[in-house]
């Protein structure tokens, strides 16, 4: 007489097993108050965008963003690719550039009028005439640009690089409480919080290049995307949310309460000294460039000099102001990849061949710094998704032990070996 078969387990799925996690917004009153917050923020943020926007042509503004869109591609690539050893759900990847996109610099709008401040300069140097049309450099020259430029420095750093970085902070913030599961160190906070500076970036570069189209004409769009775009996007708001992020992320690895308040602290005062560092002395630069088309003869056309002073003093500036903080992210991606290394091989050591078997556990320690395993003989699709879930399983491992408990009585810990089982399986139905 023979065996029955037996049923097949259903699939077990990852964004099921992500409502497993003891996020706060399982709670219902956590659920309603988070609900409320988003709502407002969300409503006062759209405001202060809509306002914003209807200041210039919106329809020149949807042209405008579709080209800061297709400018912030290469950066959107990179953070992917960071992404690649454990993938983060694609909707909140996407919540989090929506929230740079609209929340942070709607709210920002609303707090500063830090958008206007260098765009006041330019304008004066291309709506007032040359006090020198002979060209040349003259202490009234150097006194005018001292005049204009000094009074916006402070209440740049006060009301611009502050408000700007708190609000996209809070964002990541807010993510790193109610989503803990999904955000487990360095890696995960320079992607969130590039993707958050990205946003903000995004619809600041499209703002702005609508308001120089406006008064320069088509020079003048060109001069703010390459203002905001100066190394593909990998500088400003990208680099600033994307150090908050690393603060954050290293934050949450550490079990002492202090050390988390300090190193969160320090990726935010990191990215309020980048802002400003690049504001302030940006206008500096600025200034300094608008001194040297002041000093051209009358007859100059600055609108079509403008393009290109603003690709090589942006250059100049992310390049020499900007430099240590790039060295700093790049510091912390390099270091984030030993850790991840490191925690996939001590929490996969110990499990079961049949999740993860010795020759694809010899992978996880040959694993270079710039790949990642897959599993041969396997369809890439199926290879990718047991590889993911066996990162997560030992992510969650981790997790679990910092915090004092036992993963084998995890219910967590059971779903990613239960789905790794599933896939498996899948191979023969």
């Amino acid at each position: 007489m023979s065996t029955p078969a037996e049923t097949p387990k259903p699939e077990v799925r990852s964004r099921d097993i992500l409502q497993r996690t003891e996020s706060p917004l399982v709670r219902p009153k956590v659920n309603q108050f988070v609900l409320l917050l988003l709502f407002a923020l969300t409503l006062f943020g759209g405001i202060g965008f809509v306002l914003r926007l209807f200041q210039s042509a919106p329809l020149i503004y949807l042209a405008m963003l579709l080209v800061a869109a297709v400018l912030t591609i290469p950066a959107l690539v990179f953070l992917w690719y960071l992404d690649r050893r454990e993938r983060e759900p694609l909707w909140l990847l996407l919540t989090a550039l929506l929230w740079g996109a609209v929340i942070s610099l709607g709210l920002s709008v609303l707090m500063t009028s830090e958008m206007t401040l260098t765009q006041s300069i330019w304008n004066q140097t291309y709506l007032s005439p040359p006090p020198n049309p002979q060209g040349g450099l003259t202490v009234d020259l150097l006194y005018d640009l001292l005049q204009r430029v000094v009074p916006f420095l402070g209440g740049f750093l006060l009301t611009g690089a502050i408000a700007q970085e708190v609000i996209k902070g809070l964002g990541l913030l807010l993510l790193a409480w109610l989503m803990r599961s999904e955000f487990n160190g360095v890696r995960d906070g320079i992607i969130y919080g590039g993707l958050i500076g990205l946003g903000f970036n995004l619809t600041e570069a499209a703002l702005h290049a609508t308001d120089y189209f406006l008064q320069f004409g088509l020079p003048g769009a060109i001069s703010q995307f390459i203002t905001s775009f100066t190394l593909l996007g990998f500088t400003r708001h990208f680099l600033f949310t994307a150090l908050t992020g690393a603060g954050l992320g290293l934050a949450v690895r550490t079990g002492d309460r202090w050390r988390q308040v300090i190193y969160a602290l320090a990726g935010l005062f990191l990215a309020i000294l980048a802002n400003a560092t690049n504001g302030v002395l940006g206008l500096v630069v600025v200034g300094l460039a608008d001194l040297s088309l002041r000093s051209l003869p009358a007859n100059t056309d600055m609108v079509q000099v403008s393009a290109g002073m603003a690709w090589v003093s942006n250059l100049i500036k992310d390049i020499v102001l900007l430099s240590p903080y790039m060295a700093l992210l790049l510091i912390g991606i390099a270091q984030s990849d030993q850790w991840e290394r490191h925690i996939l091989q001590q929490e996969l050591a110990d499990e079961n061949s049949s999740l993860i078997t010795a020759a694809e556990y010899r992978q996880v320690g040959q694993e270079g710094a710039l790949g990642v395993r897959s599993i041969p003989g396997l369809p890439k699709d199926l290879s990718n998704a047991i590889v993911d879930a066996q990162n997560k399983l030992a992510f969650r491992k981790y997790e679990v032990k910092s915090q004092g408990g036992n993963p084998e009585t995890d219910a967590v810990v059971q779903a990613w070996r239960d789905r790794i089982t599933y896939l498996r399986n899948s191979l023969n139905q």
